[in-house]
């Protein structure tokens, strides 16, 4: 048998956190405090919309999210024989938007300019593009009567495996947007390097130790002291200049464009029936099972382990050595896993009567 799906649906008017005191750009149509037309990094509390409160001394939880969810599924089942059955499920999805449920603006969420919501849409941080499950079960073939269907028959083998894509990764600068005023608050988004660039390596001699490629991401370019055209005091897309000392801006990377590597999970269980009618009864069955859960220890990388903690280090200025060259560094290293119990397997007796 099988079943095709679409699921679809829209949220609008989500709770959403934004630091909404960061700094303006100003110039003679629009002055800062005391007139003030020029922007450096140093006087960016003078050109909050808010003057008294530093320019991430206000977050405020708005109902500007927006959110948007497909997915395509498919449902497969067969039972091949009386003693094999199998059923497989995939699902094809994609969960954007403009900040991923949380009330306050954390490293990893959405960070980006935040006096426009809809410039930090991307890939929720729970957005898992491809998820595939079989599950299986098998009555071995083996002998019916005598001490051979006591010991060799009578086996059933049951299993989950699970293989789905792993999360979405912001990629963040720690000096990005200090003419914002927002300089290492993970706010900022690092310069995406222009070319065809492969963001992560799978080989095995990479996996681990450099699995983001820091060649494709860089830290925003530090400006120099001149005119800033083309924009508005919201650092969008607009017809104005600002004269600036020097400073960065937001960064150009699109929010979430790494995922975390593929996980992978086998469960399997083996189960003995020995039937003990004349001592208990028809009812009477004594069951053996034995339960192999991460069969294969495969590791399961993640974004954050299971305490919170982050797996991969992802402020691409951690890649910059102090005189400005570029190595791996702890950029992009895989330093932890989801879970940390390895293999369990267990056994367990059950009697029926």
């Amino acid at each position: 048998m099988a079943e095709l799906g679409y699921l679809g649906s829209r949220g609008i008017r989500l709770l959403n956190g934004r630091q909404v005191n960061t700094a303006l750009l100003v110039n003679s149509a629009n002055p800062g405090l005391g007139g003030l037309v020029v922007n450096s990094p140093g006087n960016a509390n003078a050109r909050t919309p808010i003057p008294g409160f530093s320019t991430t001394g206000l977050n405020m939880v708005t109902g500007s999210g927006d959110s948007w969810y497909e997915a395509t599924t498919l449902s497969l089942r067969h039972p091949f024989t009386r003693s094999f059955q199998v059923k497989a499920d995939y699902t094809f999805a994609k969960s954007s938007d403009t900040n991923s449920g949380a009330t306050t603006q954390d490293l990893g969420n959405s960070g980006g300019n935040q006096f426009v919501p809809g410039l930090n849409k991307g890939p929720s941080i729970y957005d898992q593009r491809h998820r595939l499950v079989v599950t299986y079960l098998w009555d071995i073939p083996g002998p019916k009567s005598s001490w051979l269907g006591q010991t060799l028959g009578g086996w059933t083998l049951s299993g989950t495996t699970i293989y789905q894509s792993g999360f979405p990764v912001n990629i963040t600068s720690s000096s990005g947007g200090s003419l914002a005023g927002v300089a290492g608050a993970g706010l900022a988004r690092a310069d995406l390097v222009p070319g065809t660039c492969g963001f992560t390596n799978s080989g095995p001699d990479h996996a681990v130790d450099a699995y983001i490629n820091f060649g494709c991401f860089a830290r925003p370019v530090t400006l120099p002291a001149g005119t800033l055209t083309g924009l508005t005091p919201q650092q969008t897309l607009g017809s104005q200049s600002f004269s600036i000392t020097g400073g960065t801006l937001y960064g150009n990377s699109g929010r979430d464009m790494v995922r975390a590597p593929w996980q992978q999970r086998w469960d399997l269980a083996l189960i003995k029936n020995f039937p003990i009618h004349p001592l208990l009864g028809e009812q009477g069955n004594l069951q053996f099972r034995a339960e192999f859960f991460k069969l294969f220890n495969t590791p399961i990388f993640g974004v954050t382990d299971g305490n919170g903690s982050s797996i991969i280090t992802t402020n691409i200025n951690t890649s910059y050595l102090p005189n400005g060259t570029r190595q791996q560094g702890n950029f992009g290293k895989l330093t932890g896993t989801v879970d940390h119990t390895g293999r369990v397997i267990q056994l367990a007796l059950k009697l029926s009567f």
